[in-house]
């Protein structure tokens, strides 16, 4: 056993036991059949570095890098992965699926962009926050993990198990998902989400969301609660443009529930608000979209090269009654109306 991993060094089959590297920097490492055990590897460069059937257990390498490593048959067990860049390491060199297993980790806020963790397993760990944009988790499995806040965007879930795992939401529109098992409430929101029957089934659903088209308009609605405007706007816009738009709204500083004045004009124009919820918007929504409509957020929103913006100069119906709302109910859906003949995503008639 040696004290401390070497740059540069082939390490056989050495177990680290209590070894601190926290801060520190390991370029042109091998590690066969390598066992750390209760490491300190916080905050670690491992550049250029290969593991080979290896095994962490109880380990912290929170924020983390492995720029240009790669892993085969690697293990890690109750770590410590707060805030890893996952996203760096040099997967095209990692074609095998199930290589890594993570167990009863942490990984919250981690980035996993692109990563091809097909066949991987999440046994009973938290990655809240963490962002698998554009990964392949095909086949994966997420056994008791905290998904909350998770962001998946453009990622391969075919055939992924999530019914055990709790606190996600798929963006079933963007992602490849049939054949993925979610448990029956969350598999209920997901058909919401999608305009479809309740009654339709689970296998019909994800059927169904596979084989919707990719390449319709993305609408995302931006105000600063997300309660009122931006809330009705995106209810007409799923209303009036159903399968033919994507559509999202979001705030910078979400209210607790959407403003009752605007679920009940809302509900006279046949649009229900009822079950909406205000959420924040994140970065990957909004540099995605090909028009974002701004209502009065000013600076607070994101700004992305690319994309097109409008701003509309809309009442904020905060503390007014049902009255005072319809103008402006019946001003946003002129103005979405317009919009959607615009992106000619106006359903015929």
């Amino acid at each position: 056993m040696t004290s401390k991993p070497e740059s540069g060094r082939d390490h056989d089959g050495v177990t680290f036991r209590g070894t601190d590297l926290a801060g520190s920097r390991l370029q042109g490492s091998v590690f066969m059949e390598c066992r750390f055990e209760a490491c300190s590897f916080g905050e670690t460069e491992f550049m250029d570095c290969r593991f080979v059937e290896c095994t962490f257990v109880d380990t912290d390498l929170a924020s983390a890098s492995f720029a240009g490593s790669s892993f085969r048959a690697v293990t890690f067990e109750r770590c410590r992965m707060t805030g890893v860049d996952w996203a760096t390491a040099a997967w095209p060199g990692h074609p095998l699926p199930g290589d890594i297993g993570f167990e009863e980790c942490t990984l919250d806020m981690s980035s996993v962009l692109g990563a091809p963790l097909a066949g991987t397993s999440f046994d009973r760990c938290s990655a809240r926050e963490t962002d698998f944009s554009g990964a392949d988790l095909s086949g994966s499995s997420f056994a008791g993990t905290d998904l909350t806040g998770a962001v998946f965007r453009g990622t391969d879930l075919r055939g992924a198990d999530l019914r055990t795992a709790r606190g996600y939401s798929i963006d079933v529109t963007h992602n490849r998902v049939a054949g993925m098992r979610v448990a029956l409430p969350e598999a209920m929101s997901l058909l919401d989400g999608l305009g479809i029957d309740v009654d339709e089934g689970p296998e019909q659903a994800e059927d169904r969301a596979a084989s919707q088209p990719g390449d319709r308009p993305r609408i995302v609605f931006l105000c600063v609660h997300n309660a009122g405007r931006s809330q009705m706007a995106a209810g007409f816009a799923r209303h009036l443009g159903g399968d033919l738009v994507e559509v999202f709204s979001g705030g910078s500083d979400p209210a607790a529930a959407v403003n009752q004045s605007a679920v009940d004009a809302m509900a006279e124009a046949g649009v229900d608000l009822g079950s909406a919820q205000p959420q924040k918007w994140t970065d990957e929504i909004v540099s995605a979209a090909d028009v974002v409509i701004t209502m009065g957020c000013g600076d607070t929103c994101p700004v992305f090269p690319g994309v097109r913006y409008e701003d509309w100069p809309l009442d904020d119906p905060e503390g007014l009654g049902v009255e005072a709302v319809r103008p402006i109910r019946d001003e946003i859906r002129t103005r979405v109306e317009d919009l959607l003949v615009r992106l000619g995503a106006a359903p015929a008639g």
